[in-house]
């Protein structure tokens, strides 16, 4: 009788054990759930499988688990017993690897460092006719010709050619350490077209020349970007003027004397 009541009484002790055993997981997946966002991939659990604890500092470091699983510390995860590669992938810090075998539950911490980024240099010569203001990422550089060239990081880049009377000329560039990339380029010419009304009517000069007699028949052609326009008529003091022409449009302007 008294050998049955100690084997009760060692049953209830072993369950209360195991009670305890996992209340005390649960609180602590519990309060790893709730430090951080845990993203993850793994396996089913069941009690057969020991846990793994991985953590980092800083947190947050992705860890690839046999190149198969994917977590993102703080983890707590159930594996099959047996040997794994743990690997840490990160832009900001350096790549760290460790094999473990795995028997009971247990701990692994990666001890995080930054990579030291090593600056790469280039260089932009630029050569348009007849001349152009540098962009590189839309940021202006210079007006060329340029005496210098330009010093860039290492990398892809956009670069834009702007004039007045030309057309943009807009390219993808890569620029190379220690390695100089030549850009050579004419600019191709962009008009636009002016369409000019005048009462009672005008001899017409654009930029000091003459170029018709209204009323003109049809628009004139010009080149994109400012001009001066000045009407003469013998009747009536000359009238002058400014405009702008933009590729492909036409502008109408209308004059009395």
């Amino acid at each position: 009788m008294k050998r049955e009541r100690r084997g009760v009484q060692a049953a209830v002790l072993s369950v209360l054990i195991l009670i305890l055993a996992a209340t005390v997981f649960f609180q602590i997946y519990s309060y790893l759930k709730t430090a951080g966002e845990v993203r993850t991939v793994y396996l089913p659990n069941n009690e057969e499988k020991p846990f793994l604890f991985i953590n980092s500092s800083p947190q947050g470091v992705q860890v690839k688990i046999n190149d198969s699983i994917i977590v993102q510390t703080p983890q707590v995860i159930s594996l099959d017993k047996g040997s794994f590669m743990l690997t840490t992938f990160s832009d900001e810090f350096e790549r760290r690897d460790t094999l473990l075998t795995l028997l009971t539950n247990d701990t692994v911490f990666f001890e995080m460092k930054r990579k030291v980024l090593v600056e790469e240099w280039g260089y932009l010569s630029v050569n348009a006719s007849p001349w152009a203001d540098v962009y590189v990422n839309e940021q202006l550089y210079d007006r060329t010709p340029i005496d210098e060239n330009i010093k860039l990081k290492s990398g892809r880049y956009t670069l834009l050619l702007k004039h007045p009377n030309r057309k943009d000329y807009r390219k993808e560039i890569s620029i190379e350490k220690d390695s100089i990339l030549r850009i050579s380029v004419e600019l191709e010419k962009a008009y636009g077209f002016l369409k000019i009304v005048v009462r009672p009517w005008a001899d017409v000069f654009i930029d000091g020349q003459l170029l018709g007699t209204t009323p003109l028949s049809d628009s004139l052609q010009l080149l994109t970007g400012p001009h001066s326009i000045r009407l003469v008529n013998s009747n009536y003091p000359a009238i002058e003027d400014e405009i702008i022409i933009s590729e492909e449009e036409v502008l109408r302007k209308f004059y009395s004397f």
